[in-house]
């Protein structure tokens, strides 16, 4: 890891732009004030040294870049060589207090921030302080970029490739509270959402849904670059206070939310139980309506049938008439009974006739749009009735007046 940070370090800090007000460095040059004794940790060049010694203070800085600490010498009164994960902070300084302590872009390349953080606490003068500069992982173009299953690493930035951190408003707050620090003040710096910058991943606006970006943006931390930390050290008892009561308060959190899980499953099973009652008696009123069309088909079936019998009952009573009728006209006579035997049958034919149509129509109401198939079967029987008792009718008709002819000329 040294050599390769080494190798890029001057192209990485060569540039000193001047300073923002609104930037991380104004920011703490800001905090740290004038005539401070302060150690610069992951000093880098000296340039936030420079600004410092501008307000007459004394520093000290450390970096892991020999060519870093070699430039760093012009601003520092004594600069450092040195790897902060694998040196102990009281070895470096030889027992030296400080007003102020700064990690500026640095505890997200430790492997052991918060044994960073504590050792700090040694070195630190009644009423020192602490400020950090730290990149927000949930910044909202790192964010949409995770949408599109895209977390790349860049030279720079939030997603700089010598991370081995990542912190969010939340992790900050615990970061320091572990370590035994009490956070004075969280301040921001801010980059908008979609504007072109090589700290944050490349965004096309118009590759993400309205209704995404919108779901970002409710987030208030979803333009925070950095957080810019100020933070004074506990004493031991207090800082194990303070650990036992974020400790408590998650064991609170974690308590509740356990308590609305279990509501959510009590009102999602309710929920289920009500469905499938509410599914059941639908399907059993289903079935029951089922087997209702069932027996209707079922009746409907046997009319049909008692139908069919009637007519094969009315074409034979045809066939004998018409057997009948023909023997008359070969006699060449009709007695008066006969007469009046016709016309009965012609009379009891017409009420078979409307007796069949009353059923053929009682039919069809009764079957319905389920079983159109019967229906219409239902209604040829009816027509094939109506067309032999009509066509018997006349020919009964042709024979009477044939009849009454021929008497007429005898």
């Amino acid at each position: 890891m040294l050599s390769n940070r080494t190798q890029r370090y001057p192209e990485r800090v060569a540039k000193r732009p001047p300073v923002d007000p609104d930037g991380s460095v104004g920011k703490m040059v800001e905090m740290i004030g004038e005539r401070k004794r302060v150690l610069d940790l992951g000093c880098g060049d000296g340039s936030f040294a420079m600004h410092l010694t501008q307000r007459e203070c004394d520093v000290v800085g450390i970096d892991l870049s020999p060519v870093a600490v070699e430039a760093a010498r012009a601003y520092c009164t004594r600069a450092i060589v040195a790897d902060l994960d694998g040196t102990p902070l009281s070895s470096l300084v030889d027992g030296a207090s400080f007003d102020a302590i700064v990690c500026a872009g640095v505890l997200e390349h430790l492997r052991y921030p918060t044994r960073l953080l504590e050792e700090a606490r040694a070195a630190l003068r009644p009423g020192g302080f602490l400020i950090a500069a730290i990149p927000n992982v949930a910044h909202g173009a790192v964010r949409l970029k995770l949408l599109d299953g895209s977390f790349d690493y860049r030279e720079l930035g939030i997603l700089d490739d010598a991370n081995l951190r990542f912190f969010t408003a939340k992790t900050v707050d615990e970061l320091f509270v572990c370590a035994g620090y009490r956070v004075e003040s969280m301040d921001r710096t801010r980059l908008p959402l979609f504007e072109p910058s090589t700290l944050v991943p490349p965004l096309i606006p118009t590759d993400y849904k309205s209704e995404i970006v919108e779901s970002i943006r409710r987030d208030p931390e979803c333009e925070t670059l950095q957080f810019v930390v100020k933070a004074s050290p506990l004493a031991d008892d207090l800082a194990t206070r303070a650990i036992a009561k974020r400790y408590l308060a998650v064991n609170t959190e974690l308590a509740n939310a356990r308590v609305g899980y279990e509501r959510l499953n009590a009102e999602l099973t309710s929920r289920i139980d009500e469905g499938t009652v509410r599914l059941e008696g639908e399907l059993g009123e289903a079935l029951t309506a089922l087997e209702a069309a069932t027996r209707e088909l079922d009746a409907s079936r046997r009319t049909a049938s008692a139908l069919r019998d009637r007519l094969v009952g009315a074409e034979r009573l045809n066939v004998a008439l018409v057997s009948e009728l023909y023997a008359a006209l070969d006699a060449q006579r009709v007695s008066q009974a006969t007469l009046e035997e016709l016309e009965g049958v012609r009379e009891d034919v017409e009420r078979e006739r409307a007796r069949y149509r009353t059923l053929a129509a009682l039919f069809v109401r009764h079957l319905g749009a389920a079983i159109d198939r019967t229906r219409t079967e239902t209604t040829d029987l009816a027509t094939r009735i109506d067309q032999i008792q009509t066509g018997r009718i006349w020919r009964f008709k042709n024979a009477l007046r044939r009849i009454f002819k021929r008497g007429a000329a005898v």
